[in-house]
Order: C-alpha cells, then structure tokens, then sequence
C-alpha cells in the first residue's frame, strides 16, 4: 500500500519534464490533485509523512512500513520552528557544490531542518509506541550527511567525514545492541532478519565506496582507508 497525499505523484522524470514545457500551467491548475516538484509541495510531503506515520500503527496486523522523508536534505524548505523557509532559487534536489545557493546558506538551511526534525520526529515516535498493539521495531536511518563541502566531481577535495557518516538510531525490542565499533547500512537489515525472523544471515564486511566523478553509480572505489585516517580529510570551513 503506497500512502500519498494527493491522488497521482509527478516526482519523478514525467514531473520535472513537464514543469519545463508550456504543460507548467496545467500542474499549477491541478495542484489539487497531482504532487508535482515545487517547493510547496515538498513541504507538504514532508508533514504528510510526519502525520501519518502515527496513524498507520493502528491499523491491524503486523506491518513493514518504510519512509523516506526528504530532509534536511536540500531544498531547505522549513525553519527551525517548523514554519516555511523562503527559497530563492526554486526546487531542486541539487546537493553538494552542485547546490545553487551558498554554502553560508547550505548550512543555515540543513541546521535549521535538523532541528525541525528533532522537535518533529520524538512526538511521531511516541504516538506510534502508544498505538503499537506489540513492540514496535524502529529504524532510523539518513542516507548520507549534509555536503557543503562535498565536490561529486572531485572526492579527492571533498570532505567524506561529513558526507559519510550517518544518523543511525535503532529500537530493537528484546535484543542487545550490534557490539560493532562500525555498523553501515548493508548489516542494519541483516541485524534485523537475524534476530526476528530467524535468518542465520553472515554480517559484511564494512567498508566504503564512492561513485567515480561525474556523479555516475558505476564503476565505484572503495575510500573506507580515507575514513579511517582523518589527516586525509579536506575538511577546512571556508
């Protein structure tokens, strides 16, 4: 089941193609019933998912219920209290030096949003333990840190200690913690199907990879030595 606030979803390649041609105008017409990429309606997302998560735990059964909710991540669309944050350069995705704004606005926009999430996001959690008809499982997880000071064409100059590193917050009912100085992603799931599904799955190695420049996904190289070793780091703040 895919939980959306409006009946059809334009985020994709169809939305930002569309929001390029003369078709713009019947997006705004249709805002109503279609998200489309604008800022708007990514703040919207973003409070739809922090509002309905609470409610899904009360619906019977047990569930997988997985979000993604798109912050801090650019664009910076919110303050610290919540409250909409002016964005002068339109929506985009664009992260990293690839950014649009500047990088004193970078880090303004992130903090604010980390801060928006904290006050957000432990209300959520409490309503959905209280709703939850058996201990509930909760993995929170980012997917990257913040790049204001991250190059995708040149890893060499960027900074990994703050790109790499990641938020990573686990509620296991009935089970100690991973005793590993280092748990990445690629284990987080098969921490999880090990101890409630009773898998005998092998944990991986953890290591690190980054796309080569040019921002394409394949062939990768493996920076897990750069994390290790922070002389290496290009991490001087402008």
């Amino acid at each position: 089941m895919y939980v959306k606030p409006k009946p059809i979803s334009w985020l994709g390649f169809q939305g930002h193609y569309l929001s390029r041609t003369p078709l713009r105008g019947l997006l705004y017409l249709s805002d109503s019933w279609i998200t489309w990429p604008s800022i708007e309606n990514h703040r919207a997302l973003i409070r739809h998912a922090l509002a309905r998560l609470p409610e899904i735990a009360t619906w019977p059964g047990p569930k997988m219920v997985f979000v993604h909710i798109i912050a801090p991540h650019p664009p910076f669309v919110f303050t610290s209290d919540g409250s909409p944050r002016p964005v002068e350069h339109g929506f985009t995705l664009l992260d990293g030096k690839d950014y649009p704004g500047s990088t004193i606005d970078y880090r303004e926009g992130y903090a604010a949003q980390v801060r928006f999430l904290n006050r957000a996001l432990l209300p959520v959690f409490d309503r959905i333990l209280s709703a939850s008809s058996r201990p509930a499982v909760i993995l929170l997880q980012g997917d990257h840190g913040p790049g204001s000071m991250t190059d995708f064409q040149n890893w060499e100059e960027s900074c990994l200690e703050e790109r790499f590193p990641i938020l990573l917050a686990l509620r296991l009912p009935g089970i100690a913690p991973p005793e590993r100085e280092v748990l990445t992603p690629v284990n987080l799931f098969r921490l999880v199907f090990n101890a409630y599904f009773g898998t005998d799955l092998p944990l991986l190695e953890d290591r690190a990879f980054a796309p080569q420049p040019g921002r394409t996904f394949l062939p990768v190289y493996e920076v897990t030595e750069r994390l290790q070793a922070p002389s290496w780091y290009n991490c001087d703040v402008p």
